[in-house]
């Protein structure tokens, strides 16, 4: 990594609306590692890989099969070839990710999952393990709504989140369809074009349309369409995507569903066990386990609804479908691929198929995990390595030099665009009444101390009610200045530009970059280079978010 392109690293500590469980999981304390099998850390890694994963046989044969037709359908390069028949090696490793199959590839953490695995790989090769980086497109899940969104910064640098659903699909209600295997109507070759229009223009824009057009046709699945522009984008990396709606790798994993069902009375227990140790470490649980859970979801029609136990017997939620647990397991048995796990199962399902040393997550993730873990012991399979994928926040170069020039850190974003454009203006020479308004809190504050002793000797119940003048007087006060740095910000339109531009960049919704903006947003302007400028950016000995530079 070039370290001239770090403009800034900052501590997930110092980011709003942060878990406890992954703030401590990122520090390594006991307290929250204690509820994963290993730490995250190379140590542990090669520790792992050479106990070679105690009792974890899979079925390498059958998902070489799996992953050699499934890539050549994708696009895979020779490199992701040659990685395919190294997994079939019983001394080869996956070092394992994933995401849901996004339009246009979705936010871009799933670009940053995806190089962690990838870098991941290529270090614990260099330490002579053998390991390959592998991409688990979660196509099974249903939430059509997530999918569908797309969030872009606009010409005059305000942010849009365009919802594509009502042109693809009409006036669709919420989707219990897995959403890999929904086909795209020819009304795709219009999201494709309204999207491409909303992106920055430069000489790349048509190598952007290329890439989207071939992948995105009528007639294809998302799981398709996802899987292709990755391969695209990813050539030369040799990362292998696994698609795991598939029907052979779904008979791989019957025997666990029949299990889940057989024994969901004891799992629901050591799940319902580790949520309370969770809450008594002071850790918020990620998902709820109700008492009537299985796990599994049943495809029934086309439409994915969660199988729920009642009694001895079980009822699919949403319909009027009843079965006992002999039907369920003989359903199991002819047609397994009508079944999927649920987000805490998911994980052991995934460790069935592949030899997972690694699993790259994000914060939810690994707060999932944490809950899951009780399974891999109950199942008799070791736990991966949990590791935190790389988090970055990308700057084009005259936005990175617009924030250090006026002394801007991705922390004033978090406060923004008012408190953002205050700065510029005091930077610029510009501020006047603003300024005077930034600085008059705490010349107030010292009045308001004065006075306190003076009037609480008179009433002491008046303390309380200064203290209701004072939150009222700097509440206005607040807004005051936010109309003055409006006002004064409208009279140089290129400064609030270039500020509602990095506030929009930065901090799109109120969120991180890489959970609303997509990698296209970057390649339109910058072109194949970014992705070799990210990949440059991979940092794995340092959890914290960083703030790059583009050239």
């Amino acid at each position: 990594m070039n370290d001239r392109a770090t403009v800034a690293e900052l501590p997930f500590s110092r980011i709003p609306s942060q878990s406890s469980l992954f703030l401590n999981y990122l520090d390594l304390n006991p307290a929250a590692v204690s509820f994963y099998q290993h730490a995250p850390t190379f140590q542990a890694l090669v520790a792992l890989a050479r106990a070679g994963l105690g009792h974890n046989v899979v079925p390498r044969p059958e998902i070489n099969s799996i992953l050699s037709r499934q890539n050549e359908r994708f696009g895979g390069d020779a490199r992701c070839r040659q990685h395919i028949e190294e997994l079939s090696r019983p001394d080869c490793f996956a070092v394992v990710t994933g995401q849901q199959a996004g339009l246009f590839t979705g936010p871009l953490y799933t670009i940053y999952k995806a190089f962690t695995a990838i870098q991941i790989a290529e270090d614990l090769r260099a330490r002579n393990i053998m390991a390959v980086p592998v991409f688990w497109l979660d196509a099974d899940d249903h939430d059509l709504a997530e999918v569908t969104r797309c969030t872009v910064v606009e010409r005059d640098s305000s942010i849009q989140v365009i919802d594509y659903r009502k042109l693809l699909f009409g006036d669709v209600r919420e989707s219990t369809h897995p959403v890999g295997s929904i086909e795209f109507p020819q009304s795709i070759r219009e999201a494709t074009e309204d999207y491409l229009s909303r992106l920055p223009g430069s000489e790349w824009k048509e190598q952007i349309r290329s890439l989207l057009e071939a992948a995105y046709r009528p007639g294809s699945s998302f799981a398709d369409a996802f899987g292709s522009l990755m391969a695209g984008l990813f050539t030369g990396h040799g990362l292998i995507l696994l698609d795991p709606q598939d029907a052979d790798a779904k008979r791989l994993v019957s025997s666990v569903f029949q299990r889940v069902l057989s024994e969901g009375e004891d799992l629901r227990g050591l799940l319902t066990r580790r949520t309370r140790e969770l809450e008594t470490a002071g850790f918020q649980p990620q998902a709820s386990v109700p008492d009537n859970s299985t796990l599994l979801f049943l495809l029934e029609q086309g439409e994915r609804r969660a199988l729920a136990r009642d009694g001895t017997d079980f009822v699919l939620k949403g319909t009027s479908l009843q079965f006992s647990l002999n039907q369920l397991l003989g359903k199991i048995s002819e047609s397994p691929h009508l079944f999927s796990p649920n987000v805490l199962l998911r994980p052991l399902v995934q460790d069935t198929l592949l030899p997972t040393l690694c699993y790259v997550g994000g914060p939810g993730e690994i707060a999932y995990l944490a809950q899951a873990e009780p399974l891999y012991r109950r199942f008799d399979r070791p736990m991966p390595v949990v590791w935190p994928r790389v988090s970055l926040t990308l700057l084009e170069a005259e936005l990175a030099e617009l924030m250090v020039r006026c002394g801007l850190s991705l922390e004033d974003c978090f406060r923004g665009k008012e408190h953002v454009l205050e700065i510029m203006l005091s930077a610029s020479g510009s501020a006047s009444a603003s300024g005077i308004l930034a600085a008059l809190p705490k010349e107030l504050e010292g009045e308001f101390e004065g006075l306190r002793p003076i009037v609480t000797a008179t009433d002491p119940s008046l303390g309380p009610a200064m203290d209701t003048a004072k939150r009222k007087i700097f509440h206005h006060l607040d807004g005051l200045r936010a109309k003055a740095v409006q006002s004064e910000a409208r009279k140089n339109v290129d400064l609030l530009k270039r500020g509602e531009l990095l506030v929009n960049t930065c901090y799109p919704n109120r969120n991180l970059q890489e959970r609303e903006l997509g990698i296209c947003h970057f390649l339109s302007r910058g072109g194949p280079e970014v992705m070799k400028a990210i990949y440059s950016f991979m940092k794995l000995d340092s959890f914290a978010h960083r703030v790059m530079a583009l050239a």
